[in-house]
């Protein structure tokens, strides 16, 4: 055990949520909560100077310079419900100057919850965004000219589309459509015809966009088109010929492209981190960065400024977590292959007392492998608890990056074991879509057969087992506590779906073109049943661990009516149930309601783990 490290100091990091650099390499803006709530912040690279700019009540999210440097456009969520606002900011002043809300309607600069796009156009006069407004089901894509206040809608759309990439001369835009995670089209539109014109092939496939050839007559992609990993391509607008760069045996989740159009940078996933590479935009002189620093620096669509930016031809902007340091930005020359960290956000937090996983496979349910994240406590002797923590999404993934709660539970004594079950991204296509239709199906059973893989460590008590998660994760959690329960000991669910008829009914208005596809099709009876038969609720009567539950009253992803529904049936059969309500939404924007659930939730898992 290693009670010298608290949940408090875990989170007592300076947490960075995006980051965008100035046109002229000199500064960045960032996203940060240096320890009193998320803020606007322009830093100097060398450190030097750090000034908060306002942006008004709510929290913002993401951030990016205006080309001219003059201005940062913001997204910024007023009360936790994901209805973000857009305000660009006078970076000289802080003044506002311009502001995009409207009631219970959603602005993005981009794909939700990403980063790296740029929505202004080179010249600075235009600005593109999505909204819901017209529609809360689709999101429309429009064009803003900031001289003269006119707006058009230049893509109405019957689903998702999001703004991504001016062409290097402004006169084109191109514009993604995501219907699922592993579904996209790519469409270009002529600012001068207003014609939109679909660039991919048919099928199902991703396309990640990086951005714009020097010359505009490409764009630099990833995608699992023709196989099933992410592999990086140029794809021809004209054509829509697709030319293969580089296609590793693991996912190439994210590229970029330099401010000139001429070299590029992409991340490939290897055991939970990242491997960065460069090249010419003409697929020569590929290079992995040796030096870089080891960790997880980037995601699908820079979800969660998982994103790389270059500063210049030279120069590469990266945000990497392991599982040891929180998020740190690093500064990196792709030329001379060397690296500079350029933040400090850890603040003295003894990385010493921390535990790297071991990552490891083993077959799941039907013989498919799956990795996982074990996390051994420092000086364990004998058999330990474990912890079966369980991600979100469900098209997520645990990775090598900090996480406060696991660091904490090693430090108590309590082994983590986070599988990456069927479903997850990068490990192909074929395995993420795999849980499409089958939410608590095969997923759990890969669950099961990961505990009969502890069962084998001599290391690990499996007679001391509980299991947690959040959003999907805490579905996953109720779905094991119903379908294996005599395994558990206790479970903890964070903002988890009980019900998946319910899931399917209340998702966000904008997800509903997908839920057939991806839940289930309530209109139809054979699926409605297997959906009830699949709900935790269903077969509430099973659960017998107790169970902390918790809930943000402003979620829109995961109603209340949720936890209400799975805490009501569990106190009505007397079982131990302790419900935790938070004024928060889909997570924890505020540092002392992540530190009120986290105390609740190492907690609740110590106590029923170690006594």
């Amino acid at each position: 055990m290693n009670p010298s490290v608290t949940l408090a100091d875990l989170l007592g990091p300076i947490r960075l949520a995006d980051v965008s650099p100035h046109p002229d390499g000199s500064e960045v803006a960032v996203v940060k909560d240096p320890g009193d709530g998320l803020g606007l912040w322009r830093e100097q690279l060398d450190g030097s100077v750090a000034s908060l700019l306002p942006t008004g009540s709510g929290t913002p999210s993401r951030c990016v310079w205006r080309p001219d440097g003059d201005a940062i456009l913001v997204s910024v969520d007023p009360l936790g419900a994901e209805n973000y606002r857009l305000i660009e900011v006078d970076a000289g002043s802080g003044e506002t100057t311009w502001c995009l809300e409207a009631p219970g309607a959603r602005f993005e600069f981009g794909t939700p919850y990403g980063s790296g796009t740029q929505p202004y156009s080179p010249d600075s006069r235009l600005i593109a965004y999505s909204s819901n407004q017209r529609d809360p089901e689709v999101f429309d894509v429009m064009i803003r000219d900031l001289h003269t206040g006119r707006t058009r809608t230049v893509l109405t759309g019957d689903d998702r589309y999001y703004p991504m990439y001016w062409s290097p001369d402004g006169s084109r835009l191109l514009i993604m459509k995501v219907h699922q995670n592993t579904d996209h089209t790519l469409y270009v539109h002529d600012v001068d015809t207003g014609h939109n014109r679909r660039i991919t092939p048919p099928g199902r496939a991703k396309w990640l966009p990086g951005g714009w050839s020097a010359d505009g007559s490409a764009v630099f992609v990833s995608t699992e088109y023709g196989g099933d990993l992410l592999g990086l391509a140029r794809l021809d607008v004209g054509s829509g010929d697709l030319t293969w760069f580089h296609r590793p045996d693991n996912e190439v989740v994210y590229v970029a492209v330099s401010p000139s159009g001429n070299r590029l940078a992409w991340g490939v996933t290897v055991d939970g981190g990242s491997d960065i590479y460069t090249g010419g935009s003409d697929g020569g002189d590929v290079r992995r960065l040796d030096r870089a620093p080891s960790g997880s620096a980037c995601e699908e669509l820079g979800l969660g400024g998982g994103a790389l930016t270059f500063i210049d031809e030279d120069r590469l902007l990266a945000l990497v977590s392991s599982a040891t340091a929180p998020p740190e930005l690093h500064l990196l020359d792709t030329r001379q292959d060397t690296v500079r960290q350029v933040t400090d956000c850890a603040r003295g937090l003894e990385v010493r007392n921390l535990v790297e996983p071991e990552a490891i496979e083993y077959a799941g349910h039907d013989g498919l492998p799956v990795q996982a994240f074990m996390y051994r406590p420092q000086g364990a002797s004998g058999p330990v608890p474990m912890v079966v923590y369980l991600h979100g999404g469900p098209e997520h993934r645990h990775a090598n990056e900090f996480d406060p709660i696991t660091q904490a539970l090693l430090g108590a004594g309590i082994g983590v074991f986070a599988p990456n079950v069927r479903g997850s991204s990068g490990y192909g296509s074929a395995f993420q879509r795999s849980v499409y239709r089958d939410w608590c199906g095969g997923d759990i059973k890969d669950v099961e057969r990961g505990v009969a893989h502890l069962d084998t460590l001599d290391w690990v008590d499996t007679n001391r087992l509980g299991v947690c998660g959040a959003s999907y994760g805490g579905l996953a959690t109720l779905a094991c506590l119903t379908q294996l329960p005599n395994l558990w000991r206790c479970g903890v669910d964070l903002f988890g779906p009980s019900d998946l008829v319910m899931d399917a009914t209340l998702v966000p208005p904008y997800w509903r073109a997908r839920v057939k596809e991806w839940i289930g099709d309530v209109d139809d009876p054979a699926d409605l049943d297997r959906l009830r038969a699949h709900s935790p609720l269903t077969h509430a009567d099973r659960i017998t661990a107790p169970l902390l539950v918790v809930q943000g009253v402003h979620d829109v992803r995961v109603a209340q009516r949720h936890s209400d529904a799975i805490v009501d049936r569990l106190r009505e059969l007397d079982r131990e149930v302790e419900y935790l309500l938070i004024e928060e939404g889909h997570g924890f924007s505020s540092r002392d309601n992540g530190l009120k659930v986290g105390t609740a939730w190492v907690g609740w898992l110590v106590k029923y783990l170690t006594t």
